[in-house]
């Protein structure tokens, strides 16, 4: 799921445009290419100014803003233009007192400042706030402190941000979703959140968040899903999750060991676990063992051998499992075989034969991958 960045920011910015795709045809607003409006909701394309953001003065109805999207970029080495919406036109939204959600998804920069987010005081509908890939900084996110009503609040990567940002979350009480994948925010950032008691979706990959921050998020007893990838948390900090229910959670390329999984054995409703690129081995397995929700599991470039198969059986459940880069043989299948739901399957750069595959696939396996 976030093997490539690339992919990740994707997925993000379709968000925005899944508001879009639930409504009817898009109707373009009369005098200008770069607007669609359908029913209570707003897209301004790339291409949009402030003089189309103006039209947002005739629409108070407007529960959604959609800044951006999928639009195509400059190219892989050119610099990506901006967008010329200001700070004047980004005003505009004051004038849509219902405005529940507000997507900036863009892949080309705003040329709003700090400065121009003091207008997200005045939005006290708003639920949800998605800013993505922007050039504003903990300054500007003070001005959503205010927005005690949010619950959503979405901030990946913006490189700008840090603890500071943390610090105007902290006081949202009822946010229950909080992302700030690829932001230098630390353990100290962390500490600004211990409030948020709603949370249930935390997303710090690729942060600086360690073990000390483990220590509070390990109270948030709402928390169902927790995104720890490329961070430096070991052993000793997931112990502080012991208490939690999670269902999804992802500690790709962190220094984690097979002792760890000890503090995971009571997460009984995992769906999803992602681990790859960690210490993880064969005889830690058996602590996943009451997992038997589990539908996706990645064990990729870990210390499990083909030996370490047999310690999957309990996950009857186990639609997609990732394998890649281990050192699994024909003679791994029988295990395989076992995972009688298994659907998808990576297992790249193994020994496996094609005879091997052929089996897994007569079995019922329908996506499995394969590379030399």
């Amino acid at each position: 799921m976030f093997k490539h960045v690339s992919l990740w920011k994707a997925v993000f910015a379709a968000t925005a445009w899944a508001w879009v795709a639930a409504e009817r045809p898009a109707i373009a607003a009369p005098g200008s290419e770069h607007v669609v409006i359908e029913n209570e909701t707003i897209t301004f394309r790339w291409g949009a100014t402030d003089e189309d953001m103006a039209l947002l003065d005739d629409h108070p109805k407007t529960k959604t803003v959609v800044i951006g999207g999928l639009e195509p970029s400059d190219g892989p080495e050119s610099p990506l233009a901006p967008f010329a919406i200001t700070d004047v036109g980004f005003a505009h939204l004051a004038r849509c007192p219902k405005l529940e959600r507000l997507y900036i998804s863009s892949s080309h920069p705003l040329q709003v400042t700090d400065d121009g987010l003091k207008v997200l005081r005045q939005l006290k509908a708003l639920r949800v706030v998605e800013i993505m890939q922007q050039p504003f900084t903990d300054v500007g996110m003070a001005h959503l402190s205010e927005s005690v009503q949010l619950e959503e609040l979405w901030l990946d990567f913006n490189h700008h941000l840090g603890d500071g940002a943390l610090r105007a979350a902290g006081g949202l009480p009822q946010l229950r979703v909080l992302r700030f994948y690829d932001a230098p925010i630390t353990d100290a950032g962390i500490a600004h959140i211990k409030d948020l008691k709603e949370l249930e979706d935390l997303q710090l990959g690729r942060s600086q968040v360690a073990d000390n921050g483990l220590h509070t998020i390990g109270t948030f007893k709402k928390l169902k899903t927790l995104d720890l990838q490329y961070t430096p948390v070991t052993d000793a900090g997931l112990v502080h999750l012991k208490p939690l229910h999670l269902r999804w959670l992802c500690l790709r390329h962190t220094a984690i060991t097979g002792k760890s999984l000890a503090a995971l054995t009571g997460m009984t409703e995992m769906d999803y676990l992602i681990l790859d690129a960690t210490q993880v081995d064969d005889a830690s397995l058996t602590q996943l063992a009451r997992m038997k929700k589990l539908r996706s599991l990645d064990l990729s470039e870990t210390q499990v051998t083909e030996a370490g198969l047999a310690k999957l059986a309990p996950f009857q459940e186990l639609t997609d499992l990732k394998l890649n880069g281990l050192p699994i043989t024909d003679r791994g299948i029988p295990a395989l075989l076992a995972l009688k739901n298994l659907r998808s399957l990576e297992m790249n750069k193994s020994q496996v034969t094609q005879a091997g595959f052929k089996r897994l696939a007569a079995a019922g396996v329908q996506r499995i991958n394969i590379q030399e």
